[in-house]
């Protein structure tokens, strides 16, 4: 394997790639890899893999994340390894990179991505290393139906920072509204918008007084930081709210001023259905 930069070239034989590829993905996981370069040492991360950083060349291997909702996330829920090479030092998932998989770890490897700016000589790994072998990694339609699903996922964000999805009674009080600023009291209702961070979704608490004042007027100017009007559908179906007593559905619901259509007896009301009211 041959990555050049300019006018600096750098070599790196297919057979000690392999190796720190199926080594990033042994389990359990040994503490070093042995090469043709020396031996290296293996950084595990968080979940369940490792990194191998090279200095000649100047490269770091490492392994994809299981967790995460993408295409390689799922090939490794389902059994396969995925390694990235980023040139440097870098660990996070770059736009240059080189990409290998395998069905499974220890098998037959190929190459699936290279978008570097560095040239990767093919005719030196060949055949240890063809390039996009279908036959040796997992298509995303065999990873869909085999991946682990007690494997938990990184899921994204809804409605890019804008929907409201949750309701509930703070806590604690330790969470501070987001329009506000201010300290929302244990126990008092707040609700809930969901944004990306890292590449999951984590969720922004407000107020249930401020949401409302922002949604009503945010094309005031004393509005206009948040650059956004909040979306929200019915308010039963926001996680959370079959949590909540009837009595704060009824003030949640005069508070936005919707209909509480209802049904069944005094003391024992179902909501089945909360609309907005225009």
């Amino acid at each position: 394997m041959t990555f050049q930069e300019k006018s600096q070239a750098f070599t790196l034989k297919a057979s000690d790639a392999l190796a720190i590829h199926w080594a990033i993905h042994t389990k359990p996981l040994p503490q070093l890899v042995k090469t043709s370069a020396g031996v290296f040492s293996l950084e595990p991360n968080k979940y369940g893999n490792a990194s191998v950083l090279l200095q000649s060349p100047s490269c770091r291997f490492v392994g994809a994340n299981p967790k995460k909702d993408s295409a390689y996330g799922k090939k490794m829920r389902a059994g396969g390894s995925v390694t990235l090479i980023n040139p440097g030092s870098g660990k996070g998932w770059e736009n240059r990179c080189v990409v290998l998989e395998s069905r499974m770890p220890g098998g037959a490897t190929t190459i699936t991505k290279n978008n570097t700016n560095l040239v990767l000589d093919d005719s030196i790994m060949e055949p240890l290393l063809p390039r996009n072998d279908p036959s040796r990694v997992l298509s995303i339609e065999e990873a869909e139906q085999q991946q682990d699903m007690a494997v938990p996922v990184m899921k994204k964000a809804r409605g890019h920072g804008k929907a409201v999805t949750h309701v509930e009674r703070a806590k604690s009080g330790r969470a501070a509204c987001k329009i506000c600023e201010a300290k929302i009291s244990q126990s008092n209702l707040r609700f809930g918008i969901e944004y990306n961070y890292k590449g999951a979704a984590a969720v922004k608490w407000a107020h249930a007084s401020c949401l409302v004042e922002t949604m009503e007027n945010h094309e005031k100017a004393e509005f206009r930081e948040w650059k956004m009007a909040f979306e929200m559908s019915a308010l039963d179906e926001l996680e959370g709210w079959n949590g909540l007593q009837n009595d704060e559905r009824e003030q949640l619901c005069k508070l936005f001023g919707v209909s509480c259509l209802s049904s069944g007896g005094a003391g024992n009301k179902q909501y089945s259905e909360v609309t907005i009211v225009d």
